[in-house]
């Protein structure tokens, strides 16, 4: 689990910064991240909505065990409020 983890969450720091976003925490399985801070933005809530979909598409080409491909891809669901 910690390897699967690991290695969507480094994907997510990408997308995050690629959009402009800022990485709050992460919290167990969680990841939290805002748009418009610490920079006010006027997109933010197109921001948060583009890195949405990044990280369902990122999780869903990310293998659950590198070792057992048979396991099959990450799902997961995002949520954001503005």
């Amino acid at each position: 689990v910690m390897s699967m983890l690991d290695r969507l969450f480094t994907q997510f720091d990408i997308a995050c910064s690629d959009v402009g976003l800022f990485k709050v925490e992460t919290i167990g399985d969680a990841y939290m991240c805002v748009g418009g801070l610490p920079t006010p933005q006027v997109d933010h809530t197109a921001r948060v909505a583009l890195f949405s979909i990044i990280a369902v598409k990122t999780a869903n080409n990310t293998l659950v065990d590198d070792e057992i491909p048979e396991m099959g891809h990450v799902n997961i669901r995002v949520g954001f409020h503005s």
